[in-house]
């Protein structure tokens, strides 16, 4: 093999999907990806990708080789990373962390100053991933429910508490909005659709659209807890029931279980919810 660039490429493209994306992240030109991808399918004899629905799939013949590069990149991140925190105390270390944008928003951004203070020499950079189904080009991956596929390092690191809402000022009691259909069976969207025996009116991708959604067509909803205490007008449907518990969980690949970096940041994720728990407990004591 003469040209071991060649893999980050194939890297490239496995993740985002597509000749277009895979160029953006590379700072490169689709032809270039294009060009390279050909290449790499002469030196190994098969079509490293196949076309479907607009969509490069990978050729299930090479997985094992998909399995090594990535288990190298990882490794070499890792290996680079100790070398220079060895050689120059001051390196900046890049995390590329991907999660629910509500995650993101509610949980981790009114905490990164914790991560900053105590790592002044991490960037961490938080990416909105709706559905998290893979690790994709993120160093670190939050996700509701365990990851099932891949070689990767999963641990639980928290939970969102949901309840079933109305609005005070419905007009329309049997009405509700929820995410997409995508999403049935998120253990929110599984009790609404069991409770109202009916498809929601209104639909959207993400928890924060949802509760805008909700207040202002003035319509029920399953929502965070965190989100409906925020608004008056949203009162439990039934308040003697428990909240709906959504593990989220944190994925990194296996190759960077000795990377320092990964660590603290986990820790620092893991702490993030630490943190909202006890602020949810003392809310509800006051």
């Amino acid at each position: 093999m003469q040209n071991w660039d060649d893999f980050k490429y194939l890297l490239a493209v496995h993740r985002a999907g597509t000749m277009v994306a895979a160029a953006q992240v590379l700072d490169a030109n689709v032809a270039t990806v294009s060009r390279r991808i050909d290449r790499l399918g002469d030196e190994l004899g098969t079509a490293p990708f196949i076309k479907s629905a607009g969509q490069w799939q990978l050729n299930p013949s090479i997985h094992g080789l998909l399995e090594i590069t990535e288990s190298f990149e990882g490794a070499l991140k890792n290996e680079m990373r100790q070398l220079k925190a060895t050689s120059n105390a001051s390196t900046t270390a890049h995390l590329r962390v991907g999660a629910p944008p509500f995650v993101n928003s509610h949980i981790l951004s009114p905490r990164i100053w914790e991560s900053l203070e105590n790592n002044p020499y991490y960037s961490i950079a938080l990416h909105d991933r709706v559905n998290g189904a893979g690790l994709g080009d993120m160093d670190i991956l939050l996700r509701a429910g365990q990851p099932e596929h891949g070689r990767l390092i999963t641990r639980k690191v928290g939970d969102l508490a949901f309840r079933l809402y109305r609005h005070k000022q419905t007009d329309n009691p049997d009405t509700w909005a929820g995410l997409t259909e995508e999403f049935n069976d998120y253990p929110p969207m599984r009790i609404a659709l069991k409770h109202f025996d009916s498809l929601p009116t209104l639909r959207t991708t993400q928890i924060a659209q949802l509760f805008s959604l909700a207040q202002s067509a003035r319509m029920a909803a399953p929502l965070p807890e965190k989100l409906a205490q925020t608004d008056e007008n949203f009162i439990p449907l039934d308040p003697a029931a428990p909240a709906i518990s959504v593990d989220i969980w944190v994925a990194y690949h296996l190759s960077r279980k000795t990377d320092t970096a990964i660590q603290d940041t986990v820790a620092w994720i893991a702490r993030c919810f630490q943190a909202e728990h006890q602020e949810s407990i003392a809310t509800q004591v006051a």
